[in-house]
């Protein structure tokens, strides 16, 4: 796992598992950067983007019971009004890591670069957002549940915040296999004269 501190990818998972805010507010406090919001299984009004209200509608409509989805019941077509917002992950080694299987043509854009086929600890070469990411997703696949968190990146991101919207789909054995994910960008920040 590149260079991310895996003790602390460890805590913040099972803090944002047991619900406990502290370690995730903590850790974006030592990077001057506002805290994220996170909410496990949201609503619709919890979600300002069409998109993201999309996924969260398309997921809700392929589960069934105490089921979540397959990942092999969705499909491109059904979700073209959130396609160039749509990433997918699949768990590496267990959960140790998560491979990018699908990144968004819009995210990729914003984002500065098209992270198919990478890591997440590759992000920023094993930054803070990339134990972030990694604690998220693996609360995720633990949790089985939609998490939805708004972050602020620091103020070097061209993007003044990104919401992400985190739905699980089980392989055919039961365990989460692949994370469907809504990632849309919000407003991009405007640079002060002489920065």
């Amino acid at each position: 796992m590149s260079s991310i501190d895996r003790k602390l990818v460890e805590h913040l998972t099972g803090a944002l598992t047991g619900q406990d805010r502290g370690p995730v507010k903590r850790l974006f406090s030592r990077q001057k950067t506002e805290p994220p919001v996170i909410i496990w299984e949201p609503d619709l009004v919890d979600l300002r983007s069409r998109e993201l209200s999309f996924l969260h509608t398309y997921w809700s409509g392929l589960h069934r019971g105490s089921c979540i989805p397959l990942a092999g019941s969705i499909d491109p077509i059904d979700m073209r009004p959130a396609l160039g917002h749509i990433v997918i992950v699949e768990p590496v080694d267990g959960g140790a890591d998560f491979r990018y299987r699908l990144f968004g043509t819009e995210v990729a854009r914003r984002y500065g670069e098209d992270m198919t086929g990478r890591l997440t600890s590759e992000i920023e070469d094993g930054s803070y957002i990339a134990a972030y990411f990694l604690a998220l997703y693996r609360a995720v696949s633990e949790r089985r549940v939609p998490l939805f968190s708004r972050h602020f990146p620091s103020l070097l991101s061209s993007t003044t915040v990104w919401e992400r919207l985190m739905l699980p789909l089980a392989d055919g054995v039961g365990s989460v296999g692949k994370i469907l994910v809504g990632q849309v960008p919000g407003p991009i920040r405007t640079r002060r004269a002489g920065r």
